[in-house]
């Protein structure tokens, strides 16, 4: 899995406390509560993001590669 660098480093912002709070069902949890929910939405998502990202790769390989020749064939010409 990413470490939290790689996470930190990505083009959305982290969750915090106060968007935790800001759900109706949450709103009276302490920090530390907040802060493990943070960590558990965190840790599926790298769950869900790994198993993808796997059955991606494994997709990719099942498919033959394709070879594509850059260069032109010599053609003998009749003289």
């Amino acid at each position: 899995m990413k470490s939290s660098d790689d996470l930190k480093s990505s083009k959305y912002p982290d969750l915090t406390i106060e968007d935790v709070r800001a759900c109706e069902k949450f709103k009276d949890l302490s920090d530390e509560q907040a802060q493990q929910v943070i960590d558990t939405i965190r840790t599926y998502m790298e769950i869900i993001y790994t198993c993808y990202k796997q059955r991606r790769l494994a997709k990719q390989s099942d498919t033959p590669a394709k070879i594509i020749t850059i260069t032109k064939p010599k053609t003998n010409r009749a003289a």
